[in-house]
């Protein structure tokens, strides 16, 4: 069993390419109408940034690295249309990377270092949600993302995942149930959804056809990595339930 962050770390930069810059861009807000244009450069440059060859970056430093002026148009050097986009982003690189050096500075180093879900049979995630809400709302949406990962790995033994939330309505905000709902039908995956009548907990099972072995996490739980995690699992509001994260 793992216990996140107190005594273990997660690598947010291990997760493929594409679903990381997406990951990066919805963890910071970027307001509708005429900001629609901006929202619209800063996802440009995230792709441009994190599908850059020869290699994704590894770390947080890597990835500001990258929105250093001239770093995105010498690594295009041979594609002229990318390079070209690189170039006319050039001007907005500071207020994005201003805007990420900051996101990272928050959420600190346990999700800029550490292993994978795989590390671990059960994983205890505690995120920040009475003290800094935005932080914890930046966090549960990454910590999604690692779990959904897993669960669609399809170089692993399928397994089925419980991802169960406890005091749920502190990272709702960005990790709304329509999204994993959306999230899951994307992926393939069932996701299933169950309260407790007048309590603030959640619990969320997903299972694919594939998974690292084998990553189970929670918000403030954990839960043991078997083909039914139901079967062991406490129905919410028995005596047993996990202590708030």
């Amino acid at each position: 069993m793992a216990i996140w962050p107190d005594e273990t770390a997660v690598s947010l930069w291990g997760l493929p390419p594409r679903e990381l810059a997406v990951t990066l861009f919805q963890m910071v807000e970027t307001g509708t109408g005429p900001a629609a244009y901006y929202a619209d450069v800063m996802q440009a440059v995230l792709t441009l940034a994190i599908t850059a060859p020869p290699e994704p970056p590894g770390s947080g430093t890597a990835f500001l690295n990258r929105l250093e002026p001239g770093w995105l148009e010498a690594a295009y050097a041979g594609d002229p249309p990318r390079r070209a986009a690189a170039a006319t982003a050039r001007k907005h690189l500071g207020d994005i990377a201003l805007r990420y050096r900051t996101l990272l500075d928050r959420l600190g180093p346990a999700l800029d270092h550490g292993g994978s879900l795989a590390d671990a049979d059960a994983w205890y995630f505690i995120l920040e949600g009475t003290r800094e809400q935005s932080v914890a709302e930046a966090q549960a949406l990454a910590l999604t993302e690692l779990v959904a990962c897993a669960v669609t790995d399809r170089d692993a033994e399928p397994r089925a995942v419980l991802l169960a939330c406890d005091d749920y309505s502190a990272v709702s905000g960005k990790v709304s149930l329509s999204t994993l709902y959306e999230r899951g039908r994307s992926l393939g995956i069932g996701v299933q959804v169950s309260a407790s009548p007048g309590r603030d907990w959640g619990r969320v099972r997903m299972s694919g056809t594939g998974s690292r072995p084998p990553p189970t996490a929670a918000f403030g739980s954990c839960a043991p990595p078997t083909p039914s995690p139901s079967a062991n699992w406490p129905a919410p509001g028995a005596s047993s339930k996990p202590r708030p994260g």
